[in-house]
């Protein structure tokens, strides 16, 4: 599989395989192929007549939030966290497989419903994934994100990858672009880009591959385009 001996000797502490016994190994994304729908309904059904409202990395998948995880962090246990009312922690006299029980005093005012179960409102969900969004062991304390991961909050960035570019602009000490700026080339196109120093006359993006399309021609397609633009804003001055 093009896999070497030193990648996979280092695959395990990376949190990608499990080792089962000496020279064999199983891959751990297998492991969590259930829909986070479906592990949302079975954690507040194993509450019994118990309310809860789901929170943390589960609630962030149902308003569709991408998560991005440090690099560094390894493996991370798809727990669901729910919220619970604290006077109802005595109901649970054990701890419930895969689910993570969090006390409130009182219900959060922003939570709403999806596909027909109670979850914590995006800003909430957002605020939860970067305070306490890493989770490498059931048993381990949540640790909160650091920049560029924990990097959530402005209208104006399309992607997580745009917010985690400008997490390590803020790390580094870079001044603050202007975000999803439009600019006109030397072709008379209206161009916008995702960072734009105007000090500098400096054009930054974050470009995944989605951009490129899946076949050949859509990626000539999209190169060609690419280049098009960029020659445009570079013969402006930018």
């Amino acid at each position: 599989m093009g896999i070497t001996r030193s990648q996979l000797r280092a695959a395990p502490s990376q949190g990608y395989v499990d080792v089962v016994k000496r020279g064999l190994f199983t891959v751990r994304s297998e492991h969590r192929s259930e829909a986070p729908a479906d592990l949302a309904r079975t954690a507040l059904r194993s509450l019994g007549d118990v309310p809860g409202i789901v929170a943390g990395r589960i609630a962030g998948q149902l308003h569709d939030m991408t998560f991005i995880a440090a690099s560094h962090a390894g493996f991370q246990h798809e727990l669901t966290e729910v919220l619970v009312l604290r006077d109802s922690m005595t109901d649970f006299g054990r701890k419930l497989p895969r689910v993570i029980l969090r006390p409130v005093d009182v219900w959060p005012d922003d939570f709403l419903t999806v596909e027909g179960m109670p979850i914590t409102g995006l800003l909430h969900t957002a605020v939860d994934l970067a305070r306490m969004g890493l989770r490498p062991a059931r048993t381990a304390r949540a640790k909160s994100l650091s920049l560029p991961e924990a990097l959530y909050v402005d209208p104006r960035a399309e992607s997580p990858l745009e917010s985690w570019s400008r997490g390590y602009m803020v790390v580094y000490g870079l001044p603050m672009p202007l975000l999803q700026h439009t600019l006109v080339g030397a072709d008379g196109m209206s161009y916008r880009v995702d960072f734009y120093w105007p000090d500098a006359r400096l054009i930054g993006e974050a470009d995944g591959l989605a951009k490129y399309g899946d076949d050949p021609k859509a990626f000539r397609r999209a190169k060609a385009e690419e280049v098009s633009r960029q020659r445009a804003l570079q013969a402006e001055g930018a």
